[in-house]
């Protein structure tokens, strides 16, 4: 004979896990979406590392801009500030989000000397 409850405890479990599904889906989403918005910031950067090495050897900035839109065509340079021994850099790219509909923007400065 059975000890317990003579009820089935299988509805509960299908229960918890419809409500559970919903949070574990959401933090798989936030988790993706960081994850998204630091790879578009670490790249953004190291474009940024290059143009800037790259108009210190004397590149007008139509060559930079050339260079930039060449490895992400969705970069948008701010400005190019300096002289031929120190440059600064600003970049901004708008990046959307994989599933629902809103941009964020990372921006990006860097500064280089020789």
């Amino acid at each position: 004979m059975r000890r317990g409850s003579p009820f089935n405890h299988r509805g509960q479990v299908l229960v918890l896990f419809v409500i559970l599904l919903p949070v574990i889906l959401l933090g798989v989403y936030a988790l993706f979406s960081y994850f998204t918005l630091k790879y578009e910031q670490k790249n953004l950067n190291h474009i940024a590392e290059i143009a800037c090495e790259y108009s210190l050897l004397g590149n007008s900035e139509e060559k930079v801009r050339k260079l930039i839109l060449e490895n992400d065509k969705d970069v948008q340079m701010e400005k190019v500030e300096g002289d031929f021994q120190r440059k600064s850099i600003t970049l901004k790219k708008d990046v959307n989000s994989l599933f629902l509909n809103y941009k964020t923007t990372v921006s990006i400065s860097v500064e280089c000397s020789r």
